[in-house]
């Protein structure tokens, strides 16, 4: 992949002022900024879809296992939100904020 990478930009006539960057710094720095300057513009493209479409689907499932374990599903509920309080799985888990004491 590093190999590649040089190749891309040396052949590049505008990139190929990079070269001397990446042999001072290493191919790892170049890397590491490259992957942090993909994963700004990724992330939130990834966090709507996580919210649109994995999350609801996570959600059915969940209610569906707990309806299938029957009698013991409010048991198997339960546990599961003591161990995991900020979990989004949970049905009907909306933030309520608290009202300051004392506000207008």
């Amino acid at each position: 992949m590093t190999v590649i990478l040089v190749v891309l930009l040396a052949s590049h006539p505008e990139l190929r002022l990079l070269i001397p960057f990446v042999d001072a710094f290493g191919i790892d720095l170049f890397a590491m900024l490259v992957g942090a300057q993909i994963w700004s513009y990724v992330s939130p493209i990834l966090l709507k879809i996580y919210r649109l479409l994995a999350l609801p689907l996570m959600q059915k499932i969940y209610t569906l296992t707990i309806y299938f374990l029957g009698i013991a599903g409010p048991y198997v509920d339960e546990t599961f939100r003591t161990r995991f309080p900020g979990c989004e799985l949970r049905p009907n888990n909306s933030f309520k904020p608290t009202p300051l004491r004392g506000a207008a």
